[in-house]
Protein backbone atom coordinates (compact mmCIF):
# COMPACT_ATOMS: atom_id res chain seq x y z
CA UNK A 1 0.00 0.00 0.00
CA UNK A 2 2.73 2.08 1.05
CA UNK A 3 4.34 1.71 -2.70
CA UNK A 4 1.14 2.11 -4.49
CA UNK A 5 0.89 5.64 -2.45
CA UNK A 6 4.50 6.62 -2.95
CA UNK A 7 4.23 5.82 -6.79
CA UNK A 8 1.07 7.77 -7.12
CA UNK A 9 2.92 10.78 -5.66
CA UNK A 10 5.53 10.71 -8.10
CA UNK A 11 2.83 10.51 -11.22
CA UNK A 12 1.19 13.26 -9.27
CA UNK A 13 4.30 15.37 -9.37
CA UNK A 14 5.65 14.40 -12.87
CA UNK A 15 2.16 15.74 -14.37
CA UNK A 16 2.06 18.70 -12.28
CA UNK A 17 5.55 19.46 -13.14
CA UNK A 18 5.24 18.36 -17.12
CA UNK A 19 2.07 21.02 -17.55
CA UNK A 20 4.45 23.56 -15.94
CA UNK A 21 7.33 22.50 -18.84
CA UNK A 22 4.47 22.87 -21.23
CA UNK A 23 3.60 26.55 -20.31
CA UNK A 24 6.96 27.77 -20.01
CA UNK A 25 7.89 29.10 -23.58
CA UNK A 26 11.27 31.07 -24.74
CA UNK A 27 11.33 34.39 -25.77
CA UNK A 28 10.98 35.55 -29.14
CA UNK A 29 13.21 38.62 -28.42
CA UNK A 30 14.41 40.32 -24.83
CA UNK A 31 14.09 44.32 -24.93
CA UNK A 32 16.99 45.19 -22.78
CA UNK A 33 18.96 48.10 -21.18
CA UNK A 34 22.25 48.56 -20.34
CA UNK A 35 23.16 50.27 -16.77
CA UNK A 36 26.54 50.87 -17.16
CA UNK A 37 26.51 53.50 -19.38
CA UNK A 38 24.68 55.71 -17.32
CA UNK A 39 28.26 56.29 -15.79
CA UNK A 40 29.07 57.91 -18.72
CA UNK A 41 25.27 60.09 -19.24
CA UNK A 42 24.34 58.07 -21.89
CA UNK A 43 20.64 55.96 -22.15
CA UNK A 44 21.58 52.71 -24.21
CA UNK A 45 18.29 50.08 -24.88
CA UNK A 46 17.86 47.88 -27.94
CA UNK A 47 16.90 44.38 -28.46
CA UNK A 48 18.42 40.77 -28.99
CA UNK A 49 15.91 39.06 -31.57
CA UNK A 50 16.11 34.65 -31.64
CA UNK A 51 15.77 32.52 -34.56
CA UNK A 52 13.18 30.02 -34.41
CA UNK A 53 15.40 27.18 -32.90
CA UNK A 54 17.00 29.52 -30.26
CA UNK A 55 20.79 29.25 -31.47
CA UNK A 56 21.30 32.38 -33.07
CA UNK A 57 20.47 35.92 -32.30
CA UNK A 58 20.71 39.47 -33.81
CA UNK A 59 21.03 41.93 -30.92
CA UNK A 60 20.79 45.90 -31.92
CA UNK A 61 21.39 48.55 -29.40
CA UNK A 62 21.26 52.14 -29.49
CA UNK A 63 22.85 54.56 -27.28
CA UNK A 64 22.30 58.73 -26.58
CA UNK A 65 24.58 60.56 -24.48
CA UNK A 66 23.73 64.21 -23.00
CA UNK A 67 24.82 65.79 -20.36
CA UNK A 68 25.30 69.68 -19.22
CA UNK A 69 28.40 69.79 -17.51
CA UNK A 70 28.33 74.02 -16.72
CA UNK A 71 26.84 73.91 -13.30
CA UNK A 72 26.50 76.95 -11.07
CA UNK A 73 29.46 76.88 -9.43
CA UNK A 74 31.19 77.07 -12.77
CA UNK A 75 30.97 81.01 -13.14
CA UNK A 76 34.19 81.27 -15.49
CA UNK A 77 33.31 78.34 -17.46
CA UNK A 78 36.00 76.09 -17.97
CA UNK A 79 36.39 72.89 -18.31
CA UNK A 80 34.05 70.28 -19.72
CA UNK A 81 30.76 72.46 -20.49
CA UNK A 82 28.45 69.81 -22.01
CA UNK A 83 28.52 66.40 -23.70
CA UNK A 84 26.57 64.82 -26.11
CA UNK A 85 26.48 61.90 -28.55
CA UNK A 86 24.96 58.79 -30.35
CA UNK A 87 26.26 55.32 -30.92
CA UNK A 88 24.72 52.26 -32.57
CA UNK A 89 25.72 48.70 -31.97
CA UNK A 90 25.23 45.66 -33.72
CA UNK A 91 26.30 41.91 -32.41
CA UNK A 92 26.05 38.41 -33.84
CA UNK A 93 25.71 35.56 -31.00
CA UNK A 94 26.05 32.14 -31.19
CA UNK A 95 24.66 29.85 -28.35
CA UNK A 96 26.37 27.30 -27.41
CA UNK A 97 23.35 24.44 -26.56
CA UNK A 98 21.02 26.68 -27.56
CA UNK A 99 18.44 29.14 -25.18
CA UNK A 100 16.95 26.82 -23.33
CA UNK A 101 14.59 26.23 -20.13
CA UNK A 102 16.53 25.05 -17.32
CA UNK A 103 15.18 22.60 -15.38
CA UNK A 104 15.18 22.36 -11.34
CA UNK A 105 13.35 20.55 -8.65
CA UNK A 106 11.46 24.00 -7.95
CA UNK A 107 11.68 26.07 -10.95
CA UNK A 108 12.77 25.91 -14.48
CA UNK A 109 14.71 28.96 -15.73
CA UNK A 110 16.05 30.00 -19.54
CA UNK A 111 19.16 30.33 -20.12
CA UNK A 112 22.09 29.48 -22.05
CA UNK A 113 25.89 30.72 -22.96
CA UNK A 114 26.77 32.72 -25.99
CA UNK A 115 29.89 33.31 -27.77
CA UNK A 116 29.91 36.21 -30.93
CA UNK A 117 31.13 39.42 -32.28
CA UNK A 118 30.22 42.69 -32.46
CA UNK A 119 30.69 46.30 -34.66
CA UNK A 120 29.98 49.70 -33.14
CA UNK A 121 29.94 53.19 -34.81
CA UNK A 122 28.67 56.77 -33.84
CA UNK A 123 29.74 60.40 -33.20
CA UNK A 124 30.51 61.87 -29.86
CA UNK A 125 31.20 65.49 -29.05
CA UNK A 126 32.46 67.02 -25.76
CA UNK A 127 32.71 71.10 -25.43
CA UNK A 128 35.21 72.76 -23.46
CA UNK A 129 35.69 75.95 -22.00
CA UNK A 130 39.39 77.77 -22.36
CA UNK A 131 41.20 80.97 -21.89
CA UNK A 132 43.90 80.68 -25.01
CA UNK A 133 48.04 80.61 -23.08
CA UNK A 134 49.19 83.37 -25.49
CA UNK A 135 46.11 85.35 -26.25
CA UNK A 136 44.50 85.20 -22.68
CA UNK A 137 40.98 85.05 -25.19
CA UNK A 138 38.35 82.52 -23.79
CA UNK A 139 36.65 80.33 -25.81
CA UNK A 140 34.46 77.24 -26.05
CA UNK A 141 36.16 74.15 -27.90
CA UNK A 142 34.18 71.14 -29.40
CA UNK A 143 35.98 68.21 -29.84
CA UNK A 144 33.88 65.71 -32.08
CA UNK A 145 35.13 62.09 -32.36
CA UNK A 146 33.40 59.79 -34.91
CA UNK A 147 34.47 56.07 -33.24
CA UNK A 148 34.06 52.70 -34.53
CA UNK A 149 35.07 49.57 -33.52
CA UNK A 150 34.79 45.64 -33.28
CA UNK A 151 34.96 42.98 -30.51
CA UNK A 152 34.56 39.49 -29.64
CA UNK A 153 32.55 38.78 -26.78
CA UNK A 154 30.97 36.08 -24.83
CA UNK A 155 28.85 35.58 -22.02
CA UNK A 156 25.63 34.16 -20.76
CA UNK A 157 21.65 34.73 -20.22
CA UNK A 158 20.02 33.70 -17.04
CA UNK A 159 15.93 34.63 -16.16
CA UNK A 160 16.60 36.09 -12.91
CA UNK A 161 12.92 36.65 -12.48
CA UNK A 162 9.64 35.73 -14.33
CA UNK A 163 10.69 37.24 -17.83
CA UNK A 164 13.19 39.22 -16.80
CA UNK A 165 16.76 38.20 -18.06
CA UNK A 166 20.36 38.90 -16.76
CA UNK A 167 23.09 39.58 -19.83
CA UNK A 168 26.62 39.15 -18.55
CA UNK A 169 28.96 39.83 -21.08
CA UNK A 170 32.72 39.73 -21.34
CA UNK A 171 35.29 40.13 -24.50
CA UNK A 172 38.10 42.00 -26.19
CA UNK A 173 37.86 44.43 -28.90
CA UNK A 174 39.83 47.07 -30.73
CA UNK A 175 38.63 51.04 -31.30
CA UNK A 176 39.86 53.52 -33.77
CA UNK A 177 38.56 56.52 -34.77
CA UNK A 178 38.85 60.32 -35.66
CA UNK A 179 38.74 63.74 -34.00
CA UNK A 180 38.01 66.91 -35.51
CA UNK A 181 38.40 70.28 -33.52
CA UNK A 182 36.43 73.74 -33.79
CA UNK A 183 39.40 75.60 -33.65
CA UNK A 184 42.73 75.35 -35.01
CA UNK A 185 45.19 76.41 -32.90
CA UNK A 186 44.92 74.14 -30.14
CA UNK A 187 47.44 72.17 -29.35
CA UNK A 188 46.90 68.22 -29.89
CA UNK A 189 48.49 67.88 -26.09
CA UNK A 190 45.68 70.08 -24.93
CA UNK A 191 43.18 68.08 -26.19
CA UNK A 192 44.18 65.19 -24.76
CA UNK A 193 44.17 66.20 -21.51
CA UNK A 194 41.28 67.95 -21.41
CA UNK A 195 38.77 64.88 -22.96
CA UNK A 196 38.12 61.56 -20.95
CA UNK A 197 40.31 58.59 -22.56
CA UNK A 198 38.86 55.87 -19.94
CA UNK A 199 37.86 52.65 -21.14
CA UNK A 200 34.03 53.42 -21.27
CA UNK A 201 34.57 56.65 -23.49
CA UNK A 202 34.00 56.93 -27.06
CA UNK A 203 37.72 58.73 -27.25
CA UNK A 204 39.67 55.81 -25.84
CA UNK A 205 41.73 53.87 -29.00
CA UNK A 206 43.44 50.97 -29.03
CA UNK A 207 42.97 47.37 -27.77
CA UNK A 208 39.91 48.03 -25.06
CA UNK A 209 38.50 45.24 -23.13
CA UNK A 210 34.33 44.25 -23.56
CA UNK A 211 32.64 43.53 -19.92
CA UNK A 212 29.34 44.45 -18.23
CA UNK A 213 25.79 43.59 -18.13
CA UNK A 214 22.25 44.02 -19.37
CA UNK A 215 18.81 43.89 -17.94
CA UNK A 216 15.84 42.95 -19.95
CA UNK A 217 12.25 42.26 -20.52
CA UNK A 218 11.47 38.62 -22.90
CA UNK A 219 8.39 39.06 -25.40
Amino acid sequence: MKKILLLTCLFLSSISYGQRTKFKKLPKAIVKVSPQNLVRSGLKVGAEFFNERHRFSNEVMFEIISKNNNVFDNDEGLGKLKTSGFLIDYGFRYYLDGLSIKKTLVSEKVGGYYMGFGVQAGSYTETHGLIHERTFKYSQLEVTSTMYNMAVTGGFIKEVASRVYLDLFFGVGMQSGSNKLSESDVSKETVEVMVNSGTLSPYARGVIPRIGFKIGVGI
